[in-house]
């Protein structure tokens, strides 16, 4: 498929066109929201409306988005349903017939690409393993919080660097590394579901 890409920060922008393309399809490109509102609603008409519409004249396959639940009360379907709604009726009424796909991970894009258990553990940054703290799943965990924590002296996380390297090696195809985070499982459903 062709898909362009709408997502909130910077590790997504480095990390979501990595793991699409790694499921077999063409990012024709992506856009960052730069941030998101307090009030969602808000959020999908400001920010992610216009960068919807513009990925829209690409012609596109499906026009992917990816937002954080961050602090929100609503579940992340719930969220997602809501966005979809506003964007696919926008975009009907300027009489595009691009598909859009939502995902939202639970609180942020990190909990999804720490999923990968062996690979967070593994990074050169950390004291020590973290993971051990997330349970069994990353779902609702503050990963960022546990990787501050334990962090070696002068060391810091950078998105730009940890967040692609940890894209790069997320095992997509692995059970217990995809069970691990619902954004996961839904990004790559996203991405290989064509109608």
């Amino acid at each position: 498929m062709r898909i362009a890409c709408i997502v909130e920060g910077t590790t997504e922008y480095y990390c979501v066109p990595c793991i699409v393309a790694r499921l077999g399809n063409i990012v024709i490109g992506v856009i960052s929201t730069n941030g998101t509102f307090e009030s969602w609603e808000k959020t999908i008409q400001t920010k992610v409306l216009p960068r919807v519409i513009a990925m829209a004249q690409k012609n596109p396959d499906k026009i992917l988005v990816v937002l954080d639940r961050e602090k929100r009360k609503l579940c992340c379907g719930k969220l997602a349903n809501i966005a979809k709604e506003i964007l696919e009726e926008k975009l009907h009424s300027k009489n595009h017939q691009c598909r859009i796909g939502m995902v939202i991970s639970d609180p942020r894009f990190e909990s999804t690409i720490f999923s990968d258990y062996e690979s967070v553990d593994g990074l050169r940054i950390l004291k020590h393993g973290i993971t051990a703290a997330f349970g069994p799943t990353t779902d609702g965990v503050n990963v960022l919080a546990h990787v501050k924590a334990a962090l070696r002296p002068g060391a810091s996380y950078d998105k730009v660097i940890h967040g692609p390297a940890l894209a790069q090696r997320l095992p997509l195809n692995d059970p217990k590394v995809i069970g691990r985070s619902k954004a996961l499982r839904k990004l790559i459903k996203e991405a290989t579901e064509s109608s």
